[in-house]
């Protein structure tokens, strides 16, 4: 297989004294260390005319061997950072009886197969392949990736989870199915038993389950399916705040381009978190509980979410200077991924008074109210929230009222209004002047002060 050059030999075989067999073989070495061997037979004879003419009703035997040890060439078809590799043996026998009848038989092997996208964390990794065709018949025995865990975030929980609570080395994803190349019709369902489908610092996934992709033509795809989080980790903080260019916000829903994936017409995908999956960035820890159902539209292929997400007991949240206790959240989908309903309410507890947050409407657009248990005046909520105490002076008072105006008046955004990493309240050394300070943390770790002087 080292050889670049196309070789072939001929072989004539006299049949009798007008016809002759004839076999054609050939090399073609494609790529680096990969070769397509090739044997064609057939019969030509003589005509009246003296000349050579195919003999219809002699056999004709088409045999290709190949074996792919490079698929840079592949690599190169997509504009992507996505990445193939491994090693293939196809052996494809196919021939023509008198009758017209094509008879095609063939076997797909691969082994140390790759598919790897770093920037999207996807890392399939040591993949075998097992394939048949028969006649127009495809038909994958066998696509099997083991679990490979390549990275684990540096989340305490999360790194529990994985080394206390799953059985890695049983981990795995497979397809089987069939699908006919003559029509487009064809089957594939695609089965995962804590198979990590997302690897990255601030997305992670290892999830079980099975999803099923129904075919009735090339331009008729369709998706059903059902997974669960074994584990999972999102930061918010880092999750892109611009939609692909393949997909359109339109109103309460998301909108795929028809350029895009046209032949998608159904998908019906449901996503349970399980009891270990943990959601944090710009302040926030907490675990989700709960599931969302993904169904794609076919009228307006409009992505459409649905579903209920719960924090759990052991949540945080910073905001106005403090770690938040989670009293109780919860996310409601009912359209748009991206801008679910709000209701969380988190408390500084352990006060006399336990004073916090309440978070309403969406998230695009939330309603962010002071709370308390029992219930005060804003201003005492405000002051048991930041200082841990009732206000006391006048000085107290005016700084409360400068904070309260700046961070309820509605005009922020969630991320701003709740991404307010500290905020101090201390005597001045002059006149007994009170100055105080916010500091406000941003996506690329930018910090801006505004020094407040009373």
């Amino acid at each position: 297989m080292e050889s670049n050059i196309i070789s072939a030999d001929v072989i004539l075989t006299p049949i009798n004294d007008i016809k002759s067999e004839v076999k054609v073989y050939f090399n073609i070495p494609v790529f680096p260390n990969s070769l397509i061997t090739n044997k064609i037979s057939f019969a030509i004879f003589f005509n009246d005319q003296k000349l050579f003419k195919l003999d219809k009703n002699y056999p004709i035997f088409i045999q290709t061997d190949a074996e792919i040890h490079d698929l840079d060439w592949l690599n190169s078809l997509f504009e992507t950072d996505l990445k193939f590799n491994g090693i293939f043996k196809i052996h494809i026998r196919s021939q023509k009886f008198k009758n017209n009848y094509w008879n095609t038989q063939g076997i797909i092997e691969g082994k140390q197969i790759s598919i790897i996208q770093i920037e999207e964390g996807i890392r399939l990794i040591n993949g075998n392949l097992l394939a048949n065709i028969n006649n127009e018949k495809l038909t994958i025995e066998s696509f099997h990736f083991p679990t490979v865990l390549k990275f684990i975030p540096s989340n305490s929980k999360v790194r529990e989870w994985v080394d206390k609570k799953l059985d890695i080395q049983n981990g795995y994803a497979k397809i089987a199915g069939s699908f006919y190349l003559n029509t487009g019709k064809g089957e594939f369902k695609i089965f995962m038993n804590q198979f990590p489908i997302i690897q990255r610092p601030d997305r992670y996934i290892i999830s079980s389950g099975k999803i099923i992709t129904s075919l009735s033509n090339l331009t008729d795809i369709k998706i059903d399916g059902q997974l669960i989080a074994n584990t999972g980790l999102v930061n918010i903080e880092y999750v892109p705040q611009i939609l692909d260019d393949d997909v359109i916000q339109t109103g309460n829903s998301i909108a795929i381009k028809k350029t895009s994936i046209s032949a998608l017409k159904k998908i019906k995908l449901k996503f349970d978190t399980g009891y270990y999956f943990r959601l944090t960035g710009l302040g926030l820890d907490t675990g989700l509980i709960g599931s969302i159902t993904f169904n794609l539209k076919e009228e307006n292929k409009a992505l459409i979410s649905s579903g209920v997400l719960h924090t759990t007991s052991d949540g945080t949240i910073e905001a106005y200077g403090q770690r938040l206790k989670l009293r109780h959240g919860q996310l409601f989908f009912q359209g748009s991924l991206n801008n679910p309903h709000l209701d969380i309410e988190a408390l500084r507890v352990g006060e006399q008074i336990e004073a916090g947050i309440h978070i309403q409407k969406t998230a695009q657009r939330p309603k962010i109210s002071l709370i308390s248990y029992p219930n005060v005046n804003d201003l005492e909520k405000l002051s048991w929230l930041i200082l841990g105490r009732e206000s006391d002076d006048i000085a107290d008072k005016a700084l409360l009222i400068s904070i309260g105006n700046a961070l309820l008046n509605g005009k922020l955004q969630l991320f701003k209004q709740l991404g307010l990493s500290d905020i101090r309240a201390r005597k001045g050394d002059i006149g007994g002047n009170w100055s105080g300070y916010y500091q406000i943390k941003r996506q690329q770790a930018f910090l801006a002060r505004i020094i407040l002087i009373m």
